[in-house]
């Protein structure tokens, strides 16, 4: 598998070991996410959109008896949830059409269980009342969290990988401004849209001021509660 992000660019060089030829392929599963030569992850969210809709209706055929919307929804998140959010640091997408196609499988949960618990059948769901009722923040906004938590552990000791580290570029100012960003990301016309490490330096400045406004609000709450309030508090 060869990996470009020029459109023109086709590789198609033989490699062989040992005298033996090296089958190509034009993706691979490597610790359960699937790449292949763009970086852009479609098999790979295809595929667990997929296996989440199945394990939602194994969930939801089962629990047809069940009276508490909350032990179906620990369901979800336990055994449909978890497959749309496994190493998502990595594959975490930056178009819109695959952030929606993600949301679509839990926004298909929340209507059914709307209905079943809350006879709410109307063709326009109040997605955030059910969010917070059910306690199933948007799948985008944990994704976004788990970007945050992943930076913050890689500064904070509990990562060991000069590899990654020194793909985080610090901002060192050449003067006080109040301009309070942690990492100087590259410019958007050279960096590519899909860089992992270009969205999490992005991302980590858009929401967080320093590593020290972590530690501080971690004494009380954990960072992921921070990222979830925060963006509620933005929508109202």
């Amino acid at each position: 598998l060869s990996f470009s992000l020029k459109r023109s660019t086709k590789i198609n060089f033989d490699y062989e070991i040992n005298g033996n030829a090296i089958e190509r392929v034009s993706e691979f599963r490597d610790l359960g996410v699937i790449y292949d030569s763009k970086m852009s992850f479609s098999s790979h969210i295809d595929a667990i959109c997929l296996k989440a809709r199945q394990l939602m209706g194994f969930v939801l055929r089962n629990s047809k008896q069940f009276k508490s919307a909350a032990t179906v929804t620990t369901l979800y998140k336990s055994l449909s949830r978890s497959n749309l959010e496994y190493a998502s640091t990595i594959w975490n997408p930056t178009f819109k059409s695959q952030v929606k196609q993600i949301e679509t499988v839990q926004h298909k949960f929340i209507r059914i269980i709307a209905g079943k618990f809350f006879n709410d059948r109307s063709n326009e769901i109040d997605y955030d009342f059910y969010e917070r009722e059910l306690k199933l923040p948007a799948l985008s906004v944990r994704r976004l969290a788990h970007d945050l938590n992943f930076v913050n552990k890689s500064f904070d000791g509990r990562f060991e990988s000069e590899t990654y580290i020194n793909r985080f570029n610090l901002r060192v100012p050449s003067r006080s401004t109040r301009l309070q960003k942690v990492f100087a990301s590259a410019p958007s016309r050279l960096k590519g849209r899909t860089s992992m490490f270009n969205r999490l330096m992005d991302n980590f400045n858009e929401e967080i001021n320093d590593f020290d406004s972590i530690s501080g609000y971690k004494r009380k709450n954990n960072l992921t509660n921070m990222i979830i309030n925060n963006h509620y508090n933005r929508r109202n």
